[in-house]
């Protein structure tokens, strides 16, 4: 099995292939209210946290806000590349944990 293979399978879970989605359900419990956006249904906090470390935000760029992020979480370019950092680090069993184990069983 390839991460290609996961990649796919969490990102049709998460968004149906939709680099416009969004889940108003998700900012229910968050302080700040913003919903998870994109193919892989990132919260701007965690995109942003993990953007920084794959080096996935281009350079001379300055994220601080949500506003600053979000032109990026709705970029499949920039979406996928974080998700992809993540999947290949092993991180998705804990981050996309549902459709991690709907991949895992089919």
């Amino acid at each position: 099995v390839t991460n290609a293979y996961i990649n796919s399978s969490i990102m049709l879970c998460e968004s149906q292939d939709n680099p416009k989605a969004i889940n108003w359900q998700d900012a229910k419990g968050r302080e700040d209210k913003r919903p998870s956006i994109g193919l892989y249904q990132f919260y701007w906090r965690t995109w942003l946290t993990y953007a920084k470390i794959y080096h996935a935000i281009p350079p001379g760029v300055l994220l601080i806000t949500w506003q600053d992020v979000e032109p990026y979480l709705y970029n499949p370019v920039y979406n996928a590349a974080v998700a992809h950092g993540m999947i290949t680090a092993g991180l998705a069993p804990n981050h996309w944990s549902i459709c991690y184990n709907r991949y895992l069983s089919s």
